[in-house]
């Protein structure tokens, strides 16, 4: 099976509407199973959508912001079906926070096959919706495994270790995930690889998670960030903050950066990447089937 993460930037892109089907006719052409996406966007001015193909709600994620008809995810999906109308996609979106004030911000995860089950996973912290510290991951069940698509804050801010607190408050959450089936967890993590003693090391130091990027036995393209992007206003180097970790049971094959954010082919301020995934001796044969 394969899974891409991606930190879309939706509407905050030009020429939006074209990355967008770029990105389905590779998802199509490529058959990748699962879409994890954050950042995925929609304006708050917008009407509710009236038509949401194979769409699946989330337990506790927040009843009180539909999906709009500019939902980066809803539209997604439907080029999905356009270019290939036999494939039953499913998918799930939950808001996040109040994003530059115009937007409802928050991840999605896309599957080609069934969604038996969708949850929102708090990562604490109380905030109101209009509070860019309110943050929370979606894990959705298809396949046999566990999907989770996640964007958490930095490493630091001026007041509080904030990714160390985030990374606390899900852990418990992706615990009992894996208690149920295997899991695969994406996204934006924004904490560097290769920063000793930083948000990195505070995953990888629980023995629970297994980096793609060092899993895989075929491995192209490393970093996916190279710029200055928002929150990371002074940054003048190449950096690898986007990722997929997996628990016992799955393992990556191949790890590939998709485009790359520093080329003509990027879509979003970040670059994507698409890990192929096999499970490990022992795994239930229930895991991973299409």
């Amino acid at each position: 099976m394969k899974v891409l993460t991606l930190n879309t930037h939706s509407w905050m892109e030009e020429m939006q509407i074209p990355k967008l089907y770029t990105l389905a006719r590779m998802l199509v052409d490529e058959h990748v199973d699962i879409i994890a996406v954050q950042e995925v966007n929609q304006s708050r001015c917008m009407p509710p959508a009236a038509d949401l193909p194979g769409w699946v709600s989330a337990d506790g994620a927040l009843d009180s912001i539909p999906v709009h008809r500019d939902n980066y995810a809803l539209l997604l999906v439907r080029a999905l079906h356009q270019l290939a109308p036999e494939i039953p996609w499913q998918w799930s979106w939950i808001p996040v926070h109040l994003g530059f004030g115009v937007f409802d911000e928050g991840v999605a995860v896309i599957s080609r096959h069934e969604i038996t089950e969708a949850i929102q996973l708090s990562h604490g912290g109380g905030f109101d919706y209009e509070d860019v510290r309110r943050r929370a991951s979606l894990a959705v069940r298809s396949a046999g495994l566990w999907w989770v698509s996640s964007h958490f804050s930095w490493w630091r801010d001026d007041t509080d270790t904030m990714f160390a607190r985030e990374w606390r408050h899900v852990s418990s959450s992706l615990d009992r995930l894996v208690d149920i089936a295997p899991v695969v967890l994406c996204g934006d993590f924004n904490v560097p690889a290769g920063l000793n003693g930083g948000g990195y090391d505070y995953v990888m130091r629980s023995g629970r998670w297994s980096d793609s990027f060092y899993q895989a036995r075929e491995v192209h393209g490393e970093a996916t960030v190279h710029t200055t992007i928002h929150g990371w206003d002074d940054n003048e180097q190449a950096l690898r903050i986007d990722y997929v970790f997996t628990s016992p049971g799955v393992e990556a094959t191949r790890h590939s950066v998709v485009f790359p954010d520093t080329t003509a082919e990027a879509l979003s301020d970040h670059s994507g990447i698409v890990v192929e995934l096999e499970p490990t001796c022992g795994a239930s044969p229930r895991h991973l089937t299409a």
